[in-house]
């Protein structure tokens, strides 16, 4: 069968692993960077299954670019696909690496529990407007309408989008919200209702929206988005979970985390925990040339996060963590090259304890850090 890659780790792919995982699939063929069809964007894969129960190892291969001819692919299958035994053909998704990475993770499930127990499912996604070219305003735009109106600050609110959220801390580009939520007085803030009524016809038009035209969909949970959070974006190449104390609210291209656990954000921007992201999440282009891994909640509250904590280790991870994190908030501003360099150096040399203690937590050995590291 020939079809779109994404199914093997996409949530609407979920019925068709579980369906296959009772059959014989002997390999497994992606071409990441798409054109194999002229003319179609779309990555797809061969599968090749068999209609008996499993038995034998799947092969899977990666081919980077469409081969001239059936027999060079058939030469290039052998010459680059790899064995995987069939735990890694999971119904939550398929993990397309090498058995030694697949007994990491196996190691990892084992030493604590899935993110979304330890966070006691905390795990949220930005707001919905329907309309940001209406809702999200400039800072210019911000005191325009306060000087309107002084009571509009009372519903503008500092908002950050994915794009804005950098490894350990966001940087806040003086983008607003105009938070209106369902029951908020429309009337006690005119400045904002005169905005807004130069949208009204694309805003009437939403399919997200509350009981009034101008009001913003329903949320259960605006309360915590103000709380101390861990945050990222929807899609990414690299690990940017970043540490917000600030209360921003974000857009629906970044998800959250309500938590005070500042030693969960270095777990989470480990290699160790990204290499099991990247063998799970699903990916927008190809993985090996700047693909965007799709970090949504389905994937993220897997994560198999370690607990509880060595007492001896927590010190140094708190130590290491804010020491990122401020390191990182300086790197946001505007400084000199000689001093960004040293910057890097040094939240370059936290980052590396962090992964050492990271590896000592799930008590990986030598070889399997080594495994890591060279992947």
């Amino acid at each position: 069968m020939i079809m779109s890659n994404k199914w093997m780790s996409a949530a609407y792919g979920e019925e068709l692993r579980r369906f296959i995982k009772d059959y014989q699939i002997e390999k497994l063929v992606d071409f990441p960077r798409g054109g194999v069809f002229k003319g179609v964007g779309v990555s797809p894969a061969i599968m090749i299954a068999v209609n008996t129960k499993p038995q034998t190892e799947p092969l899977y291969a990666r081919i980077q670019r469409p081969p001239e001819d059936v027999a060079t692919l058939r030469k290039e299958i052998e010459q680059s696909g790899i064995a995987m035994h069939n735990g890694a053909l999971a119904v939550n998704g398929f993990a397309l690496v090498k058995k030694d990475v697949t007994d990491i993770f196996e190691k990892m499930k084992t030493a604590g529990a899935p993110l979304e127990e330890y966070v006691e499912k905390k795990i949220f996604r930005g707001l919905i407007t329907g309309l940001n070219e209406a809702f999200i305003i400039d800072s210019r735009q911000r005191e325009e309408l306060i000087e309107t109106d002084s009571k509009s600050e009372e519903i503008i609110v500092q908002v950050l989008k994915g794009e804005d959220v950098c490894k350990w801390k966001a940087n806040y580009r003086n983008r607003y919200l105009i938070l209106t939520k369902i029951g908020v007085d429309i009337d006690e803030y005119p400045g904002v209702f005169e905005y807004l009524q130069k949208f009204s016809p694309k805003i009437e038009k939403r399919l997200d929206q509350g009981k009034h035209w101008w009001e913003l969909r329903a949320c259960k949970y605006y309360e915590s988005f103000i709380t101390e959070k861990i945050i990222w974006p929807d899609i990414s190449q690299t690990s940017r979970f970043a540490w917000d104390n600030e209360g921003y609210y974000c857009t629906n291209t970044a998800y959250f985390i309500s938590t005070k656990n500042t030693i969960l954000l270095s777990l989470l921007n480990s290699k160790l925990i990204w290499k099991w992201l990247s063998s799970k999440t699903a990916v927008l282009g190809d993985p090996d040339n700047r693909g965007g891994r799709r970090l949504f909640t389905q994937y993220i509250k897997k994560i198999p996060i370690f607990s509880p904590f060595d007492d001896n280790l927590i010190d140094k991870f708190i130590k290491l963590t804010h020491t990122s994190i401020d390191t990182q908030s300086k790197l946001n501003q505007s400084i000199g090259l000689a001093e960004r360099r040293r910057l890097e150096k040094q939240l370059s040399e936290a980052e590396a304890e962090i992964d050492s203690l990271v590896y000592q937590l799930y008590g990986l050995t030598s070889q399997e850090i080594d495994i890591i590291e060279r992947r």
